[in-house]
């Protein structure tokens, strides 16, 4: 009997994310000071969702990390890039936390369609215990006694900004609207 792999996880302040293989394809979990903020499910039909089949994790010049996952399925082809500190939203696009103290993990996802477009998102169901509300685009995520953190679109030039929506329990992140193209789309996750 083998042992199975450990997870591979990247973090910054009190987040961090974690890629463990189930199957023939990687789950993501994102946690905060160790609790489980959200986690990635089959989306909702009519929606087609990532499915990632490799993770690979380097360091930064920042000091920070990076995961790079890939993956294919019904003629889709998925790539992601989460880094652990990632880029500061502020105007001169420098790489800081100052802005996060409790930690920053920014997302960068693609597909490269084969046929017909259809509708693909990332979605993901929130942790036990959390608490979410959707207001002015952004999705704000709390635990009793936990810190903060909102999940928020993040532009990607030539790109419609991405897309937050709220369903019962469930956070689907998507390609804005009126993409044309292979999609791609951007958002990040911030602790206070």
């Amino acid at each position: 009997m083998t042992k199975p792999k450990p997870p591979t996880t990247i973090q910054t302040g009190s987040l961090s994310g974690e890629f463990r293989l189930e199957g023939d394809r990687f789950l993501q979990r994102y946690l905060i000071g160790g609790a489980e903020l959200l986690a990635c499910h089959a989306p909702t039909p009519p929606l087609t969702g990532p499915v990632f089949q490799e993770v690979y994790e380097q360091p930064t010049p920042t000091g920070g990390s990076i995961a790079f996952l890939t993956g294919m399925a019904e003629g889709r082809y998925w790539s992601a890039s989460i880094e652990a500190g990632g880029i500061d939203a502020g105007s001169d696009g420098a790489h800081s936390n100052e802005s996060a103290p409790g930690g920053r993990l920014s997302f960068d996802l693609a597909c490269r369609l084969k046929h017909t477009r259809g509708h693909v998102a990332a979605e993901y169901k929130l942790g036990e215990g959390v608490e979410a509300t959707l207001a002015g685009g952004e999705l704000t995520l709390q635990i009793s006694g936990r810190p903060t953190a909102v999940v928020r679109p993040v532009g990607i030039e030539g790109h419609p900004t991405a897309q937050v929506m709220l369903a019962d329990r469930s956070v689907v992140l998507a390609p804005g609207e009126r993409s044309e193209g292979d999609p791609r789309w951007a958002f990040e996750i911030v602790a206070s």
